[in-house]
């Protein structure tokens, strides 16, 4: 345990690490509430974070992980978030468990509701997967780390930088034209891993993503598991012509999704997800009690 001087934080555990920093569990003494405490380098990303985090911490939705203070020392960033116990639903499903369809149908929603609002404000998540879907014990699903979003002039921009997972990575990114819809491939590509307990590239080497992505045809929900509209969703996600592929708003109503999303949108939260909280709890601790996590946590 350990204070963050000057400040009313104090770091209870490490959540995890990677190539900027670290994740820990802390509390705020003032409050008594806890919160996810993100540990930056500043000469590794830190003054770029600085400079978005005035965007963050005005997102409102709650959809999306809240942003709370960030605090500069000499040689470091100290981001502090809202702590989502249950964890990501990458650590559930890497801990055997499997998600049903209407689970899905329920995670579905709740992440383009999330996205809606951040594409309304003309701002690429840049790392959706898996790991970065949280799940709040109110019975929503959360989109965390936002280390890599950026912000666009207006929706038809580009930004040319290359960053996010490979494995979620859109075939545009690779022609340094990244754009809004780049959130919804990354999304149709984090439903495959979670239908099916594994990612489409798990084993391939950063290069032979790149090459199955820009050369091959996408990869798709097997039709004998799933229902007709979730696989033609999936399949709406995963255009690999971006003109082709679906907005956010287009899949908004899509027959898999609609009712659900307007009834989350409506209640507030899902009886479903909240059903799912009850799962999560009883998974493994140390992965389910993880913000972010993976084989080794990536710190953006």
């Amino acid at each position: 345990m350990s204070s963050i001087a000057n400040t009313n934080y104090t770091c209870l555990r490490k959540l995890g690490e990677g190539g900027f920093g670290e994740v820990y569990v802390g509390i705020n003494q003032l409050s008594n509430d806890y919160v996810a405490i993100k540990r930056l380098r500043i000469d590794r990303g830190g003054q770029q974070f600085l400079s978005e985090s005035k965007l963050l911490r005005t997102f409102n939705s709650r959809y999306i992980v809240r942003y709370g203070d960030v605090i500069r020392s000499e040689k470091e960033l100290w981001i502090i978030m809202e702590y989502c116990r249950c964890g990501s639903l990458g650590a559930f499903v890497r801990n055997g468990n499997r998600l049903t369809e209407e689970e899905l149908r329920e995670i579905t929603s709740c992440c383009l509701l999330g996205l809606i609002y951040l594409h309304k404000c003309n701002v690429i998540h840049r790392d959706i997967k898996p790991d970065n879907l949280l799940i709040s014990e109110n019975g929503v699903i959360k989109l965390g780390d936002f280390g890599l979003a950026i912000q666009l002039d207006h929706s038809y921009s580009f930004r040319d930088a290359t960053c996010g997972t490979s494995w979620y990575m859109a075939p545009e990114v690779y022609d340094g034209k990244a754009q809004l819809k780049t959130d919804v491939w990354a999304l149709g590509i984090s439903l495959i891993e979670m239908a099916e307990g594994r990612n489409p590239y798990s084993g391939c080497s950063n290069t032979t993503v790149v090459k199955i992505v820009c050369l091959e045809e996408p990869p798709a929900l097997s039709s004998s598991k799933w229902s007709v509209a979730f696989v033609d969703f999936v399949g709406k996600c995963l255009e690999k012509d971006v003109n082709k592929r679906w907005s956010v708003s287009e899949l908004l109503n899509h027959p898999f999704v609609k009712d659900s999303a307007e009834r989350i949108k409506r209640d507030g939260n899902s009886f479903t997800l909240l059903d799912l909280v009850r799962r999560m709890k009883g998974s493994t601790p140390r992965e389910s009690a993880s913000q972010s996590s993976g084989s080794a946590m990536e710190v953006a």
